[in-house]
């Protein structure tokens, strides 16, 4: 059952806090809540049937609401004014609508609540919510879009820049190219030429229509109980991005050889599968006078069945102490591959599992995924919301950072099935676009507290935050000027610096 919010009832001031009570088409009521973070910054939550949710996030890393923020309040029979030093919030009684204006009364962004057309039909639900047997479902807001207003970001998606027009599921998979929206990165913030910003704060599935279904409405809608998001305002593109890392944090700035040229081998044709060839690569490009500042080995420097226990395959590579200090005499440093899964059959899972380190099925066994498909073996997956299995995965890297090896390529992460269950009682459909934003800070941590003064990683995929913890690369994709292309739109706000 759809059900959408009509008027407002009533109100109750907080300190930097506003709780609306409101009335729904079927007659129900809900709450809206609205949070002045910052004279720029506005919160709004809304809770359908009057079940407040409060929750921790993993997202956010800066400073709570302000006392400053602390808004003038104008209340009359048409409407209510929230009013801060840069914004103001008029909600409009009956009908319903919330309009965020600028300290010169003019409009930012409201909501469309008569999205409808000839015949009197909704095109677009106004800010509502699906439920099924009492249980919701579904939460959305509908904004309205000026005629002449750019959208971008969204995270890493190869369609085109401007988002108008688009639809997107904001939901992490393995895309296998870059010509589509399915990415690694997916994150649910994007800014207007309007001089707005939206982060809807969530780590559920996000719906996105912007101008899709119609040209005048920008949905989003989120596969959860309540919808949680933030209005940013610029007015400058700069001024939102800045607003928005200073929510979900900053990027540190990686190291100076990280700006270099990375080499890497391929799992399919790989140029060095052996101690000796990777030598002989090395020495190869010194001698023709090629740039290269970071070597990476894909998954054959551990023994076949073993992916992923960081014990080097000592056939292939004999000698990796003897090989990286070979290497760093030339100018180079040693990338290694990994990914956040232990192979069924490996010690490494048989340990894993008998400490209660993996994510589990409903039942409370460990569950296992293909993420290569049938002809390879399943994989548990490691649950970083365990504080034992975090720490344990993170001291796994420290005899290869102690032998010299530089950084960690931190692949896959976007395996997590809806149903699984959590160390911190989380479901697959909460954990599974956050789960590469734990997996990524493990390895970063894991290189910071062994010295290195400024840690990178180079990861796959992520989520709001991940900025945190650089650098990220665009996937598998094709060698070619379309691939190029794809990349390039890609790396569009995809990880905010």
């Amino acid at each position: 059952m759809d059900d959408y919010i009509i008027e407002y009832i009533s109100h109750e001031m907080g300190e930097n806090q506003a709780t609306l009570v409101c009335k729904t088409s079927e007659g129900n009521e809900s709450i809206v809540r609205v949070d002045f973070w910052s004279p720029e910054i506005v919160r709004v939550r809304v809770f359908p049937y009057r079940r407040v949710v409060e929750e921790g996030s993993l997202m956010l890393e800066g400073e709570g609401p302000s006392d400053v923020t602390r808004p003038s309040v104008r209340d009359n029979r048409r409407y209510l004014l929230l009013k801060t030093e840069s914004l103001s919030i008029r909600i409009n009684k009956s009908p319903w609508k919330i309009s965020f204006l600028d300290s010169d009364g003019s409009l930012i962004l409201e909501e469309n609540v008569e999205d409808l057309n000839v015949a009197g039909e909704f095109q677009v639900l106004p800010i509502g919510f699906s439920s099924e047997g009492g249980e919701v479902k579904r939460t959305w807001e509908t904004f309205a879009l000026s005629p002449t207003e750019r959208v971008y970001g969204f995270g890493e998606k190869f369609t085109w820049f401007d988002k108008r027009g688009q639809r997107m599921t904001l939901w992490n998979v393995d895309a296998y190219s870059n010509t589509t929206e399915r990415s690694y990165k997916n994150v649910p913030f994007f800014m207007s030429t309007r001089g707005y910003g939206i982060f809807v704060h969530t780590t559920r599935r996000v719906l996105v229509d912007v101008g899709c279904t119609s040209t005048s409405s920008c949905c989003l809608s989120v596969e959860g109980p309540y919808l949680d998001y933030f209005l940013i305002y610029g007015p400058s593109l700069k001024e939102i991005l800045r607003r928005y890392t200073g929510l979900t944090g900053r990027s540190p700035v990686p190291p100076r050889w990280s700006f270099g040229i990375w080499m890497s081998s391929s799992f399919i044709e790989n140029p060095f599968r052996t101690q000796g060839e990777l030598i002989e690569f090395c020495r190869r490009m010194r001698a023709e006078g090629l740039p290269c500042d970071v070597i990476h080995v894909d998954p054959l420097w551990m023994r076949d069945g073993r992916w992923c226990d960081f014990v080097w395959d000592r056939d292939r590579f004999p000698d990796p102490e003897g090989m990286i200090r070979e290497m760093g005499g030339m100018g180079f440093r040693l990338c290694l591959w990994e990914h956040p899964y232990v192979m069924v059959g490996s010690e490494l899972m048989r340990t894993a599992d008998g400490r209660g380190y993996l994510v589990k099925r409903p039942g409370g066994e460990a569950y296992t995924v293909q993420p290569w498909g049938e002809d390879l073996p399943p994989v548990g997956m490691v649950d970083f919301t365990n504080p034992e299995a975090y720490g344990w995965w993170k001291g796994l890297h420290k005899p290869l950072i102690e032998m010299g090896v530089a950084t960690f390529k931190t692949d896959f992460g976007e395996a997590v099935p809806e149903d699984a269950v959590f160390h911190n009682g989380k479901t697959g459909a909460e954990m599974h676009n956050p789960y590469p934003l734990l997996y990524n800070r493990c390895v970063f941590e894991a290189l910071r507290e062994s010295g290195k003064d400024r840690p990178v990683v180079w990861a796959r995929s992520a989520w709001a935050g991940s900025q945190r913890y650089p650098v990220h690369w665009s996937g598998d994709v094709e060698c070619t000027f379309s691939g190029l292309a794809g990349a390039l739109r890609g790396g569009d706000l995809s990880i905010a610096p």
